[in-house]
């Protein structure tokens, strides 16, 4: 397979490379690719989505609440504000706050 790759012109980059085993905190042997020893995670994301080894979807939930939370926080002086309206603020809600909580769920329909 490596030298499939290498004819693509396509190399690994060792660094940013990592595994992860599912229903297994960790690997039994470990993976080497040129002599060089891949880490194993227990977690990363992946096109915004929180992957976790035990499949935890506790730790995804908080991670998109606290990114709506942030989202939020973002808008605290038009919340405050008397000079905009409650349609624009709802629209804002939706647009701004709603979609960052909802991302992963609709683009990966968890």
């Amino acid at each position: 397979m490596k030298g499939d790759v290498e004819k693509a012109g396509l190399k690994i980059n060792i660094g940013k490379t990592k595994t992860m085993v599912f229903r297994k905190e960790s690997l039994a042997n470990k993976v080497e690719i040129d002599g060089m020893q891949i880490h194993n995670v227990n977690e990363f994301v992946y096109l915004g989505s929180l992957l976790t080894w035990d499949n935890d979807c506790s730790k995804k939930i908080k991670r998109r609440l606290d990114k709506a939370m942030g989202a939020m926080a973002g808008f605290s002086t038009i919340w405050k504000s008397r000079h905009v309206s409650i349609q624009v603020k709802l629209k804002l809600l939706y647009v701004y706050v709603i979609s960052v909580l909802l991302y992963a769920i609709v683009r990966h329909g968890h």
